[in-house]
């Protein structure tokens, strides 16, 4: 009779527990209608290019919700860790390690049709130099950056744009899945 009561309560535990992905080779995926990236050069782009620690808070606003989260973003050219974390838990941990394997594990609270190839391409819209981010996304897209705004055009039409503002702040829009990010340096949080 214990042994039925702890199985119970491991597989009740294990039905709300994170769900993990690990992937040799990251899958191309869908940042727009129609508009696919091929996740390999993502990841190679930002494991070449993210170097040191980068923490931010966010405040996110989506179908007229609003959270708040921070990201920790960590390279060191031979992997990238990505830390999304709201108050009081992890939400996602995203870690790209040479040559390409992916891992992704998530809460149950982040949607699966979330996945770990969709979050790369967000940092690296946000992350990546202009140059290193249009050469990664190829012929069909376009990157317009004058050092204060950032556009990504996919034929002809604006699927992610990036404002800078003074002390760091940046404003983060996703066109395609309306979505609004509010990014902070961690240290200018109030």
């Amino acid at each position: 009779m214990r042994l039925l009561a702890i199985l119970a309560a491991v597989a009740a535990l294990a039905a709300g527990c994170a769900t993990v992905v690990v992937r040799d080779e990251p899958r191309r995926v869908d940042v727009a209608p129609g508009a696919e990236v091929d996740s390999v050069r993502i990841a190679e782009a930002l494991l070449d290019s993210e170097r040191g620690t980068c923490v931010q808070a966010l405040e996110i606003e989506w179908k007229g919700k609003a959270f708040t989260a921070e990201a920790v973003v960590k390279g060191d050219g031979k992997s990238l860790t990505v830390v999304l974390l709201a108050p009081q838990m992890r939400l996602a941990t995203l870690i790209v390690e040479r040559p390409h394997r992916i891992t992704w594990r998530r809460e149950p609270r982040v949607p699966s049709s979330f996945p770990p190839e969709y979050a790369l391409a967000e940092v690296a819209f946000v992350h990546l130099p202009a140059e290193v981010l249009s050469s990664a996304l190829g012929a069909e897209f376009s990157v317009a950056d004058d050092g204060r705004r950032r556009t990504v055009l996919h034929r002809g039409g604006e699927i992610r744009s990036l404002e800078r503002r003074e002390g760091g702040e940046m404003i983060f829009a996703n066109k395609s899945a309306g979505y609004t990010c509010r990014i902070l340096p961690a240290e200018t949080m109030q």
